[in-house]
């Protein structure tokens, strides 16, 4: 098992990890498989984490999914370009790739 926010070389040994950078900008909840009650509740779960950031993402991310480089960036264009302080931006992701099975999607 390999957490999500924690760099494959520890911060001490190489600060300038994107992971080590941002840190303190990163929050993880992790839940035990048999306590999983779905959808609605991993949504609840992210709602009660929201400490009014200006931006905010909320993805159910599996061992499937692969965030491409610049997907930040786009996603904050995309919500620029509506020119509305409360428009949200959804999407039903259709394809998942996996580029290296010795390394966490979460880190790509």
């Amino acid at each position: 098992y390999v957490a999500c926010d924690s760099p494959p070389i520890p911060c001490s040994r190489d600060p300038d990890q994107i992971l080590c950078i941002y840190n303190a900008n990163i929050d993880v909840y992790e839940l035990k498989t048999e306590l999983d009650a779905g959808a609605m509740f991993a949504r609840h779960i992210g709602q009660r984490m929201y400490r009014g950031e200006y931006y905010a993402l909320q993805v159910g991310v599996d061992a499937g999914i692969v965030f491409s480089d610049g997907w930040d960036e786009e996603l904050i264009r995309q919500l620029d370009a509506t020119n509305n302080d409360m428009a949200v931006i959804s999407t039903y992701l259709s394809e998942t790739k996996i580029r290296d099975a010795n390394r966490p999607p979460c880190l790509d």
